[in-house]
């Protein structure tokens, strides 16, 4: 278990610095403090998802089960968009479809599936996040980008209005091109 989890869960527990517990939550703590990342890597991205020839790893729903690849090896090449590319790609060519939540870090393998998800977050707007901009820590996308616009245009399908951009320049064309019209008077 990451040391962030082993902290949480023994951080409580009664016991002397210097016993067993003491002392793996000491090097726990110092683990944390000397990781050059908060995060090891983004939910429903882990590293052996990804699916290249080069770390002789084969897409499966049992991901766990893959040899470890080159960014398990070395975090500081952790790749967000490369493993969320590859993995989709390779899904695609399986399973047709492939598309992970954000929000939820949660994979989806066929179109129906996928609508009627957005569906409930579309539904659900007091707990859809108020920024909607793409954000960014430590080179990983936290949290993608959302069209207000679109969010709220009942004409649109679910998947369409909770479109996730993950790059803040499409983010920005596409805000753009709602204001363009805007201004128009369309």
């Amino acid at each position: 278990m990451p040391a962030r989890g082993c902290l949480a869960e023994d951080i409580f527990e009664v016991a002397n610095l210097r016993s067993p517990a003491g002392l793996h939550i000491i090097q726990d703590m110092t683990e944390l403090c000397e990781r050059g990342r908060e995060a090891g890597f983004r939910p429903g991205l882990e590293p052996n998802r990804c699916c290249c020839k080069s770390n002789n790893n084969t897409a499966t729903d049992d991901f766990r089960e893959q040899k470890p690849s080159l960014q398990e090896r070395y975090p500081e090449t952790y790749d967000w968009s490369h493993i969320y590319k590859c993995f989709q790609e390779t899904q695609q060519q399986d399973r047709g479809f492939a598309e992970l939540c954000f929000l939820c870090s949660d994979w989806f393998f066929d179109t129906e599936s996928w609508e009627l998800h957005c569906q409930d977050h579309v539904n659900d707007m007091e707990n859809f996040p108020v920024f909607l901009d793409p954000l960014v820590f430590n080179g990983v996308l936290a949290m993608p980008g959302f069209c207000y616009n679109c969010l709220v245009d009942p004409r649109l399908p679910a998947s369409k209005r909770m479109y996730q951009f993950k790059s803040k320049p499409k983010w920005q064309s596409h805000i753009r091109g709602h204001m363009m019209l805007w201004e128009s008077g369309q």
